[in-house]
């Protein structure tokens, strides 16, 4: 099941250049390219003579010809040349999809292109902040893109999968949790005070002094979601904001389904470069790698043995969740209406 009317993240902004990249999104192959003034283009990964998929062709001068025939297509999707015949039929074009470029990436909208609404565009506040930097992680993983959202929605699982890295005893047993909901927008609001920092924070600060620690994390429709997590010297009044001696994060984290059993996984942090030392983030970078992959492991597994209509019993830590596939199944209805 996916959500079709949002925009999703197709690829990052290095990926896509005047080679056709290959990308498959919500079952759909797609092909994306660049004109010669770096506007980003999608089609539909399918010519329409005999189906060759034009990814395996070549752009010149902005139109992309397809390798089997050599049809030409023009920026907009549109036939402009077919070998040794004048008369260019109607139907000789491809689907185009709406796409537009942001913090380094390139969305995607994968229904009527009639339908895609800009407004609706997803906004991560920290990269909006002049002078702000971002980090980016792609992952391509086999497992189904809801497998993903719910492991990010449950930071419980941080203290079993994660110990050497960003776990710690703490998060599962003593976090102060809030969840709430607005509308489609989930909040979890996770605290710890007076605990030993995980070993992540240990090797950032340099310490073994006991801190407070805190994990904000927001669900957005279709699959974005977003993490404030730091932590500072125990005794911070973490309701006040920033202290100093805090090392606080942001990140984003989009979700683009490529089948129902494989997931396109874009990992954004923003960061101020005015107040992180690059080696710090080059570090905090390689530790949440290293996070992941563990979580690729236990996805994967859950992926293999995972079966239509099985019951499963819910936990306490799992109000977000629970909320998140009320939101997602109840917009998944809603695009089914006539």
């Amino acid at each position: 099941m996916f959500l079709r009317n949002h925009w999703y993240v197709a690829a990052s902004t290095e990926e896509v250049g005047e080679t056709p990249l290959a990308r498959t999104i919500l079952n759909e192959p797609i092909v994306l390219y660049r004109t010669k003034n770096g506007t980003p283009v999608a089609f539909a990964d399918r010519c329409p003579h005999r189906g060759l998929p034009l990814s395996l062709g070549t752009v010149t001068d902005d139109r992309l010809q397809c390798r089997y025939h050599g049809l030409i297509f023009a920026s907009d999707g549109q036939c402009v040349h077919i070998p040794g015949q004048d008369r260019i039929p109607k139907d000789a074009a491809v689907r185009q999809f709406p796409v537009f470029e942001r913090y380094g990436l390139i969305w995607i909208w994968p229904a009527e292109a009639s339908a895609a609404d800009g407004s609706e565009a997803f906004t991560f506040e920290p990269l909006e902040r002049p002078g702000w930097e971002a980090s980016q992680l792609h992952f391509h993983n086999a497992f189904n893109w809801r497998l993903l959202v719910e492991n990010l929605m449950d930071f419980t699982h941080l203290t079993f999968v994660h110990d050497t890295t960003i776990g710690g005893r703490e998060v599962a047993e003593e976090a102060k949790v809030k969840t709430t909901r607005d509308g489609n927008h989930v909040r979890i609001n996770r605290q710890m005070f007076d605990i030993p920092p995980a070993p992540t924070y240990e090797r950032a600060l340099g310490t073994k002094a006991r801190v407070d620690r805190w994990q904000i994390i927001d669900f957005h429709p279709p699959s974005y979601i977003t993490v404030n997590a730091g932590v500072a010297p125990a005794g911070t009044d973490m309701a006040k904001g920033r202290h100093e001696g805090a090392l606080e994060r942001f990140s984003m984290h989009s979700i683009t389904p490529e089948t129902e059993s494989s997931t396109h996984y874009f990992w954004t942090s923003a960061f101020d470069p005015a107040a992180h030392d690059s080696e710090m983030i080059k570090m905090l970078s390689e530790q949440f790698r290293q996070a992941f992959s563990e979580d690729v492991q236990i996805l994967e597994y859950q992926q293999q043995r995972r079966l239509e209509n099985e019951l499963l019993i819910d936990t306490i830590n799992d109000a977000g969740n629970l909320q998140v596939r009320q939101i997602i199944d109840r917009l998944a209805a809603r695009e089914k209406e006539p």
